[in-house]
């Protein structure tokens, strides 16, 4: 996790701090940011000196949901939560 393109990680002191770093789409979620949020929160997880992780967005917006150009090739019939739960499932499998 030496480079994160859309989040940031730092720590100061025991507390961690891992923000959404989107602000131009309001910090929409892609599946990009699922793999760097992952390895974030894992890597908190096995610093033994952090003993809280804060987790907020850039700018003014925690987060938009998810980027609309990920959900673009989702079908337009059956049950749409289902359909995007799966997507997104098969786009970040490690996300917790």
């Amino acid at each position: 996790m030496e480079h994160c393109e859309e989040i940031s990680y730092a720590r100061t002191g025991p507390v961690a701090t891992i923000s959404l770093n989107r602000p131009r789409a309001r910090n929409a979620h892609t599946a990009g940011m699922a793999d760097e949020l992952a390895d974030a929160f894992d890597r908190a997880d096995r610093d033994e000196d952090v003993r809280a992780v804060v987790f907020t967005g850039e700018s003014k917006d925690f987060c938009a949901r998810i980027d609309s150009r990920l959900i673009a090739g989702l079908p337009a019939n059956g049950d749409a939560v289902e359909g995007a739960a799966s997507f997104l499932e098969r786009r970040a499998p490690n996300f917790p």
